[in-house]
């Protein structure tokens, strides 16, 4: 089985590109389901955020899985083929794995040293998990890729200062309040996860705040939480606008909520309004920005207040890659080992069993009490001495990467310890060996 990721981030795509191809909801879970019966493809994972769309897979065919997924995502984006491979990138196996590393450590994102990523991860293992179609592989994959974002953020300070979407958007509100001179007035169409992260990052101002969801009751529950906003339908949004200074939005929409239909609420106004399009596909229509008055941002214009606080991340990038190297490191030798840790399980059970058994026997022959400090001195010392024994034979498995040679390796020692009996009587007990059981046997060569 081997790993593949195809995918388009903001490095190769423009926005109005990516949000052709975002999953949610009930284009996610089919596009799960079509993954799960494609041929080959075993397990599978569909990352896709604001900033990326990636399919991650387990797969025995690789070139026809590719195709596959290839034209799973250009029929949803309803682009050509030829198209899609100016725009997209492929890695295998490891290179996939390292990538993902990335992703969850935020050195792949739009903010560097982003938080939101982390949970978006988190998020696209849950949702396959619970489409059933990730399998203990990827479920791996995507737990060691979160373990070292984790680690990367608690141990660098790669995320110090600007680095998330919704801090950056709470920065740029926070400086056109000092342009008005008053605290302005913000507008917030979406109570979903986008949004409680901007409501998270204003949680330390005072400014007044209307909140509007398309369902009201999830708006309301928001509201509580963080103890302020006024909730209206999303029906008043139109006599809203006029009467907030700031609009933000991050729905599930996938058309404009706020378009030149409503270009007299800001072409009228005496003082600039702030418009924030944190959605993807885009709530507000880019031409907004021609607006005398209007200042626009959305997730590519983002992009230039993230260079302010660029440089000063990077310079945890050689210890970030440390940590994502020791995790891959890690996850590598569980999905290099993964074929032979019954056997190595079983190889360890069985001489500890000996060892106990043995040890209590000799024990018992002792002609008087035993002290405790003596008792565990010699379980340490056994202990020692079983696995030193076992020490190289089980590292000669693990590090061995011709798979038909760990298979024989794994066979004859399953052969010559009988590591299938059922108790050690019956290992003691000769039977003759079965063709398949002398087979492996027959291609261990001398110079082996």
């Amino acid at each position: 089985m081997q790993f593949i990721l195809l995918g388009l981030n903001h490095r190769t795509a423009s926005l109005d590109i990516r949000e052709r191809f975002a999953f949610s909801g009930d284009t996610l879970t089919q596009a799960l389901a079509t993954c799960q019966q494609a041929p080959g493809i075993s397990e599978a994972v569909i990352l896709s955020t604001c900033n990326r769309t990636e399919i991650y897979a387990l797969t025995e065919q690789l070139n026809v899985t590719r195709e596959g997924l290839k034209n799973l995502l250009c029929e949803h984006a309803a682009l050509s083929p030829d198209c899609f491979e100016d725009i997209s990138y492929t890695a295998y196996n490891k290179f996939a794995a390292q990538h993902l590393f990335q992703v969850a450590a935020g050195l792949d994102s739009m903010v560097y040293g982003e938080n939101e990523i982390l949970r978006q991860v988190k998020d696209a293992l849950l949702d396959a998990q619970v489409a059933e179609a990730s399998g203990p592989v990827l479920n791996q994959l995507f737990t060691s890729a979160i373990r070292a974002g984790k680690r990367v953020r608690s141990e660098t300070a790669i995320n110090q200062g600007a680095a998330s979407i919704g801090s950056v958007s709470a920065r740029l509100i926070r400086e056109y309040a000092q342009t008005l001179q008053r605290e302005p007035r913000i507008l917030l169409l979406g109570t979903g996860k986008m949004g409680e992260v901007t409501l998270m990052n204003l949680a330390q101002t005072a400014y007044p705040l209307t909140l509007a969801n398309r369902s009201r009751a999830k708006a309301e529950e928001l509201a509580a939480v963080y103890g302020r906003g006024t909730v209206v339908d999303l029906a008043e949004m139109p006599t809203q606008l006029v009467q907030h200074d700031v609009i933000i939005t991050c729905t599930a929409a996938d058309h404009y909520l706020v378009d030149y239909r409503h270009q007299a609420a800001f072409s009228q106004r005496k003082q600039p309004v702030l418009l924030m399009d944190l959605s993807v596909p885009r709530n507000m229509d880019p031409h907004l920005a021609e607006i005398e008055g209007v200042s626009y941002y959305d997730m590519d214009r983002l992009q230039q207040v993230v260079e302010r606080s660029y440089e000063s991340r990077m310079l945890c990038q050689d210890l970030a890659e440390t940590i994502l190297a020791d995790e891959m490191a890690r996850f590598l030798e569980w999905f290099n080992t993964r074929d032979v840790v019954p056997t190595i399980q079983s190889l360890y059970e069985m001489f500890n069993e000996i060892r106990s058994r043995e040890m209590e026997r000799g024990l018992k022959k002792y002609q008087g009490e035993v002290a405790p400090e003596v008792h565990d001195l010699l379980d340490r010392v056994s202990r020692a001495i079983t696995q030193k024994i076992l020490h190289y034979p089980v590292v000669q498995l693990k590090v061995e990467r011709d798979p038909e040679r760990k298979q024989l390796y794994t066979e004859v020692l399953s052969a010559l310890f009988k590591l299938d009996a059922q108790d050690g009587i019956d290992r003691f007990v000769h039977t003759e060996l079965s063709e398949p059981a002398k087979s492996p046997l027959r291609h261990v060569h001398k110079h082996d």
